[in-house]
C-alpha cells in the first residue's frame, strides 16, 4: 500500500510501517501545504494518508476521495506516543477504503458525534481499531449518510 505520513508526525514513524511504501509530506515535496491542498496533490498517487490531525475531517470534504484516512489518537505527536498504536495503524492500513476514516486508538471523543458537527452532509464510515494490548477487541462502526438537524427537512 502507498501510504502518505503528514509532516505533523514523526518521520522515524515510517520505518515502523513495515510492508508499506511510505512518504512523508516534505519527501512528497509538499512540506507547508495546507490540508485540502495536500489532499488533492495525493489524490491518485496515494492508498492512505496518516494524519495526527483529527479535525482533518471535519474542516476538509473527504468524499470522492481516492485513498483512507488514518487518525491515530495519541498524547502527542512524539513517537513514544505512537509507537503503541503501530499494530493498530497497520491493521487500518490493511481495512481501509477510499473516502473511509479510521480511528486508531479509541473512538471520537465529545458528547456528540463528529458527523452532527459537519457543515455538509456526508457520508461517514468510522472505524476504532484499539491496540491489541488492550482487553476490548476491535470496534467498527459504519454508517450512512448523517445529517445534523439544521439540514433535515422540516415538516
Amino acid at each position: 500500500m502507498r501510504v502518505l505520513l503528514d509532516e505533523c508526525l514523526p518521520r522515524r514513524l515510517k520505518r515502523l510501517l513495515t510492508g508499506h511504501t511510505v512518504q512523508t509530506v516534505p519527501e512528497a515535496g509538499w512540506a507547508g501545504r495546507k490540508n485540502g491542498e495536500i489532499i488533492r496533490l495525493a489524490a491518485g498517487k496515494f492508498d492512505a494518508f496518516i494524519t495526527i490531525d483529527k479535525k482533518l475531517a471535519h474542516q476538509q470534504s473527504l468524499r470522492g476521495v481516492s485513498f483512507g484516512l488514518v487518525v491515530p489518537s495519541a498524547p502527542s505527536n512524539r513517537l513514544a506516543d505512537l509507537e503503541p498504536l503501530v499494530a493498530g495503524i497497520l491493521e487500518a492500513l490493511e481495512t481501509v477504503r477510499p473516502s473511509e476514516i479510521v480511528r486508531v486508538g479509541d473512538s471520537f471523543s465529545g458528547s456528540r458525534p463528529p458527523w452532527d458537527r459537519l457543515s455538509e452532509p456526508v457520508a461517514v464510515t468510522w472505524q476504532a481499531v484499539l491496540p491489541a494490548s488492550l482487553p476490548q477487541s476491535p470496534v467498527r462502526i459504519r454508517t450512512g449518510v448523517h445529517r445534523s438537524p439544521r439540514h433535515r427537512p422540516s415538516g
